[in-house]
């Protein structure tokens, strides 16, 4: 679509099934679509690349085993990278995630790392040295872009044992965390974390249950805002 005529440029046909995320690069040249697709008797779940300027598919970029499908796309700074992340169901309702770094030219996966609940949405960091996911709801996950092994990871604190984060941004400077979320009672909520604090997730090393070696959380947090029956309290 144009957005300041809201005409429509292109219809781009692909997925006859579910479309989950869509996305641009930052160099505006390609468009990313991830979802499922059947044509001519060629089953797909994955991610399509389309040249948003002509409407023309320019290629399907991997295919996934993922049952749950891919859930969220994220392009590297550089648009050279692609981040997917997954979901497969399990027995009883549980589900597994997965987060995959793909070549954009090539579709090459460089790797593949499974995270506990679904693995939605995914962000890379500023300066493309990290992957953000967000795992199941109840933790963010940071991983370095050349190995997929996990930084840091910061989790909700003690006080909202009750809250599921439902999305998060990073600031294009790369020094705030937004996080989105809901309690049992349903109030939504929005936190900030400064991740410059102490126990930030660029410095600090591997970690386990949101705290690093020096058992400091990952991320400080600078305010949190809350919605409660249409009001809005800061605290």
């Amino acid at each position: 679509w144009d957005v300041q005529t809201g005409t429509l440029k292109h219809d781009l046909v692909g997925h006859n099934d579910h479309a989950y995320a869509v996305t641009f690069s930052p160099d505006g040249q390609l468009l990313a679509s991830a979802g499922r697709w059947l044509k001519d008797g060629d089953w797909g779940n994955g991610v399509i690349l389309w040249n948003p300027h002509t409407g023309e598919q320019i290629h399907r970029l991997i295919r996934t085993t993922a049952d749950g499908g891919t859930r969220a796309i994220a392009f590297s700074p550089d648009s050279k990278l692609l981040a997917m992340g997954t979901q497969r169901f399990g027995d009883k309702d549980s589900s597994t995630g997965g987060v995959s770094l793909v070549h954009v030219a090539s579709g090459i996966e460089e790797w593949l790392v499974t995270v506990p609940g679904w693995a939605k949405p995914v962000a890379f960091s500023p300066d493309g040295k990290s992957v953000a996911v967000l795992c199941g709801g109840r933790s963010i996950r940071f991983l370095e872009t050349g190995t997929g092994v996990m930084k840091h990871e910061i989790r909700p604190d003690e006080s909202q044992q009750d809250v599921r984060w439902d999305d998060f941004a990073i600031a294009s400077q790369g020094h705030l965390l937004a996080i989105g979320g809901v309690d049992d009672e349903r109030k939504g909520s929005v936190e900030l974390l400064d991740l410059d604090g102490p126990g930030t997730a660029a410095d600090s090393g591997p970690v386990k249950d949101g705290e690093n070696e020096d058992g400091q959380q990952g991320g400080q947090r600078r305010g949190e805002l809350q919605s409660q029956r249409g009001s809005e309290n800061i605290r």
